[in-house]
């Protein structure tokens, strides 16, 4: 073998792609924390047949049930409308108070206007 030339080539950069990880038979990252999500579904799911059932108690049981496997599952949904209910109850003081004020100004106008038919 006289007379062929030999290179050797390096690399600078390593490859750190998830995706070129040999397959190893075992599940994917994340595809276990499914369970969680199945487990919420179906305790609704049963909730509502036992509720359909008139099975009340037990139905309502296994819906608090399912709706905090729910919660648990969906841990950032409930952080982001936990810190947003402040404002939506800001917003709801704010309409109960005009709606009082329209009542304030309804009942004073049918007085005055019993007043005036009244004279």
């Amino acid at each position: 073998m006289e007379g062929e030339a030999m290179a050797v080539v390096q690399f600078s950069e390593t490859v750190n792609d998830p995706e070129l990880v040999p397959v190893t038979g075992e599940s994917s990252i994340g595809a276990n924390d499914d369970w969680l999500l199945y487990a919420a579904a179906g305790t609704l799911v049963a909730s509502g047949i036992l509720l359909l059932t008139r099975n009340r108690k037990a139905g309502l049981a296994v819906a608090a049930t399912g709706a905090a496997l729910a919660m648990l599952d969906q841990q950032e949904t409930v952080k982001a409308v936990w810190d947003a209910v402040p404002e939506y109850l800001g917003e709801i003081q704010g309409l109960l108070a005009r709606v009082q004020d329209t009542v304030e100004e309804i009942t004073a106008q049918g007085a005055r206007l019993r007043a005036a038919l009244g004279k």
